[in-house]
């Protein structure tokens, strides 16, 4: 699995993931960071921090989330990757996250796509993202548990129409 993060200009929230992806178990060399073109030293502290362990690819312009994104798929499919996992860098995963959405996708191989819940940084008890239910009939959606606290005995894995 390839985690894949993009950045722009916040090299210490980009640190900071880049060591939490880490201590969730993710392996040197399988963590792509591309940066969109930062001013802020970013690049250069992300291999100071890690050397190789994490590829960094700089776009060398701000290319938005999708060109980032696209960015990072390329080596990812150079890598031949079987999963990638998209991630904001602005966010810190729990110690857990790879081992739970292994055991959850591992007996659903038919489901192309999995998020994790995820959790306000300064309110862990409290959800920010579960994902959304399509609006039938329209292309909006409705949140699932918008605002709700977290429940480790929710039913899980939870059938959505998109995820963040």
């Amino acid at each position: 699995m390839v985690t894949l993060i993009v950045n722009w200009n916040l090299r210490d929230d980009t640190l900071a993931c880049v060591r939490s992806v880490f201590a969730a178990g993710a392996a040197a060399g399988d963590v792509v960071v591309v940066d969109n073109g930062s001013t802020d030293g970013s690049p250069e502290a992300v291999r100071e921090a890690f050397g190789e362990a994490v590829r960094v690819v700089e776009t060398g312009e701000n290319l938005g989330l999708a060109g980032g994104i696209n960015a990072g798929l390329r080596i990812a499919m150079e890598l031949r990757a079987d999963w990638v996992f998209l991630l904001n860098n602005d966010t810190v995963v729990e110690p857990d996250l790879f081992s739970e959405l292994g055991a959850a996708a591992a007996p659903r191989p038919e489901v192309a796509l999995w998020g994790p819940q995820i959790l306000y940084y300064d309110d862990p008890g409290r959800v920010w993202f579960l994902g959304e239910r399509r609006v039938w009939g329209t292309l909006l959606g409705r949140r699932v548990d918008p605002g709700g606290r977290f429940d480790p005995g929710r039913e899980a894995p939870e059938p959505v129409d998109y995820l963040c």
